[in-house]
């Protein structure tokens, strides 16, 4: 990860507490974590439907 000019390694046994507002600078205005959950859920389930691999028994 690139963090102030430099490169860090951030294991990833680490809490997610941990990287709480390392990516504030690329948040969209006004936009909530459920936004931000809803669209990557989104972004899922159109790749499964594009790749036919949807769960059938979902």
């Amino acid at each position: 990860m690139l963090i102030d000019g430099h490169y860090e390694i951030i294991p990833r046994n680490r809490p997610a507490e941990s990287l709480f507002g390392l990516l504030k600078d690329y948040a969209i205005p006004d936009t909530s974590v459920e936004d931000y959950r809803d669209a990557v859920e989104e972004h899922f389930a159109k790749k499964d439907d594009r790749s036919g691999s949807k769960d059938e028994a979902a």
